[in-house]
């Protein structure tokens, strides 16, 4: 009988062989076990390459003094709720329940239907990540080569794109085999931050907005003289964009900067997969989540902070774009988020083809053999033909995006491992043996989900408001696909 992926890379099972019962080859597998500094990368850029452009515009809304504390305290929150989901991981895990992903884990907490709710939540998250990551992919790719006119048609890229997703996950069955990519995006991500670091401090003489950034949200401000209203925000400007105070602080731009942190760490969609191939997952997987949301937090602070103290308060989203295009430092970065977004696409389909393998072909043995190499990329061909779906159906990806922040990330960040944890064992009887949480921890479960709750009905609002706003006009395949 062929073995799973359990089997292979699990500490309880010392062999390190794999058969294949149709074909009847045997394949050696050398036991290794994915290291706490390869999952802290993966974590660290997962939540924070294709996250971090975006911290200037948050500091701006909330200001010098809430959006740090606004901030830390979200990301904490989520960190202290992805330490509980692994304390509940190896909780099962010790009792002899098999617990390599996040629908496993709901089963262990709920049966068959916690399996469900998490398995959906889950690959709704993955399912609506993947044409952000497609849409930040093409236009990045789009700005290193921006004089090429094929590439300058979305569809064309977007096909490019996903071709070489497509291979990359061919070379990818476990998150050791790409470990190297993402010790790569790491180093990247330290230069992509001292290339806005340096834009910032070399261009300190022109203001984004008011003289002093704001303390708090809502306060008034004074608009520069040299502003012009309104300013298309590029990387060519001769001018500062300038945005009035009545349109900077609206209903929609606050949540929109709170969503934008819920977005930027979100540990939770490959937590238990990861902890499936380490060695040591009750220590390594601590350590790991604590040097990631480290990193995270840091890097978040250090380049809002830098902006909003050196430019002003009004600096637009996703500040790559201010980089001068052709520049060496606009170049360098696109090529950085196109290798991130490219690390971040791989690790969402790996989610989803494990789940899709290990459900309904439990005999995959995951070995190297030309039999398995159709069979996991026939199940590739599931997550790209739904993501070429998407991008083709919805022209504007900020929808998608909207709803990956109104359902997934609340729900499996936040409310299912407390209110699973908080209620669920309480019933049981089991809550003092393995939570042992003090009155504060459970009161700070409940604050969880009664923030994510809150989270997911305002942006399941914009969510609604932004399908009624979708522009399907002009050229469709260039202009309006991957846009």
């Amino acid at each position: 009988m062929n073995k799973s992926i359990c089997d292979i890379t699990s500490p309880e099972d010392a062999r390190t062989f794999a058969s294949s019962e149709d074909s009847g080859e045997k394949v050696e597998v050398k036991a290794k076990y994915l290291s706490v500094f390869a999952a802290a990368t993966m974590i660290a850029t997962w939540n924070t390459t294709s996250t971090l452009m975006n911290f200037p515009y948050i500091f701006g809304q909330f200001g010098l003094i809430m959006g740090p504390l606004l901030t830390l305290g979200m990301q904490g929150l989520a960190f202290y709720v992805a330490l509980h989901q692994i304390k509940l991981t190896i909780y099962y895990t010790n009792l002899g329940y098999k617990v390599d992903t996040f629908s496993d884990l709901g089963e262990c907490l709920m049966g068959k239907k916690g399996r469900y709710i998490f398995m959906v939540v889950q690959m709704s998250n993955q399912i609506g990540f993947l044409p952000y990551a497609l849409d930040l992919s093409v236009g990045a790719l789009q700005r290193i080569f921006y004089d090429c006119e094929f590439l300058k048609c979305n569809g064309n890229t977007m096909v490019i794109v996903i071709m070489l997703c497509y291979f990359l996950v061919q070379l990818s069955r476990d998150w050791k085999n790409f470990h190297w990519l993402a010790y790569l995006v790491f180093g990247m991500t330290l230069v992509q931050a001292g290339i806005f670091a340096s834009y910032a401090f070399l261009n300190k003489d022109k203001q984004f907005g008011s003289d002093e950034t704001l303390l708090f949200f809502g306060q008034d401000f004074e608009l520069p003289s040299n502003c012009t209203l309104p300013v298309l925000i590029t990387g060519n400007n001769t001018e500062p964009p300038c945005i009035t105070p009545d349109d900077f602080y609206t209903f929609d731009t606050f949540f929109n900067a709170l969503g934008a942190i819920v977005f930027s760490f979100a540990p939770a969609f490959i937590l238990t997969e990861l902890m499936s191939e380490m060695k040591h997952p009750e220590k390594e997987m601590k350590a790991a989540l604590t040097m990631a949301f480290s990193f995270s937090s840091f890097m978040n602070e250090f380049i809002g902070l830098t902006f909003v103290l050196l430019l002003g308060n009004q600096i637009p989203m996703q500040v790559q774009h201010l980089l001068p295009e052709g520049s060496v430092e606009s170049i360098m970065s696109q090529l950085i988020i196109l290798f991130a977004m490219i690390l971040d696409f791989v690790i969402s389909v790996l989610v989803i083809n494990r789940m899709v393998v290990l459900h309904y072909f439990p005999a995959f043995d995951f070995g190297w053999t030309w039999k398995n190499a159709v069979k996991w990329g026939t199940v590739t061909f599931l997550p790209m033909t739904v993501t070429f779906a998407l991008a083709l159906l919805v022209p504007n990806f900020d929808s998608m995006i909207t709803f990956v922040t109104a359902f997934s990330i609340p729900y499996s960040s936040y409310v299912l491992p407390s209110l699973f944890s908080l209620h669920f064992f309480s019933k049981r009887g089991v809550s003092q043996e393995v939570l042992k949480e003090s009155r504060l921890k459970r009161v700070i479960l409940n604050i969880a989900i009664v923030f994510a709750m809150s989270i997911s009905i305002v942006k399941f609002y914009q969510f609604i408001i932004n399908l009624t706003e979708l522009d399907f006009s002009g050229d469709y395949w260039c202009d309006q696909v991957a846009s």
